[in-house]
């Protein structure tokens, strides 16, 4: 286990001419949650499993909610604001040809989309997995051409609608959105849709990047 900038971390080292992938696990998770799903749909990336740096239930988690769940945006701005830290702190000291991809879920995935918003320049892309806005009255800044892939579960504990206003935001904001509603629950281990839909998603991607 590694750490840096307040983050405990697991490091696979690989190609370093791919874009390396961050994981970012859900609420009462840990960084070994979804290690195979990065083996799988990014194979030859350096892959950074994060441990959220807060104690939540049987795990942890990346920002506090309020105790009906209801997002709590102070905590979730200084979550992001913790982790683009760190995301600029691997990058200057490893040394990556491209800045990496984001890929959570749940709870992961409300604060990568924040990071997103936050700083851009930090990431090449993000894969959100049954996601909401981290903020749905604010627009988000200008996003123009980043590429975001969305998977949602027709069948979420979310309200209905939560995923479609989180695409609705970052395609006014001009980002390049790929977005599919799955016949899933929460779970993102439920359907093998995920795993292929996300190993689609970055295979473009890269090729798109070896072309810049």
């Amino acid at each position: 286990m590694l750490h840096l900038e307040g983050f405990d971390f697991d490091l696979t080292a690989k190609n370093s001419d791919v874009p390396p992938v961050v994981l970012l696990h859900g609420s009462g998770g840990r960084e070994t949650d979804w290690t195979d799903f990065a083996q799988h749909i990014a194979p030859r990336s350096t892959c950074f499993s994060v441990r959220g740096p807060i104690a939540w239930e049987q795990g942890f988690t990346f920002f506090r909610r309020n105790p009906d769940r209801s997002l709590n945006y102070a905590e979730l701005a200084t979550g992001s604001e913790r982790l683009c830290v760190f995301l600029d702190a691997i990058s200057k000291r490893y040394g990556f040809a491209q800045p990496p991809i984001l890929a959570g879920y749940s709870n992961g995935a409300i604060i990568a989309a924040a990071v997103v918003c936050r700083r851009r320049e930090f990431t090449s892309g993000a894969i959100l997995l049954r996601p909401q806005s981290p903020d749905p009255q604010t627009p988000f800044p200008n996003l123009q051409h980043y590429p975001v892939l969305i998977l949602a579960g027709a069948n979420e504990r979310r309200k209905k609608g939560d995923a479609q206003v989180l695409v609705d935001q970052f395609r006014v904001a001009q980002a390049d959105v790929s977005y599919h509603e799955l016949n899933a629950a929460h779970g993102w281990e439920q359907t093998g849709l995920d795993r292929s839909l996300s190993k689609e998603w970055f295979a473009e991607r890269f090729r798109r990047l070896r072309r810049v």
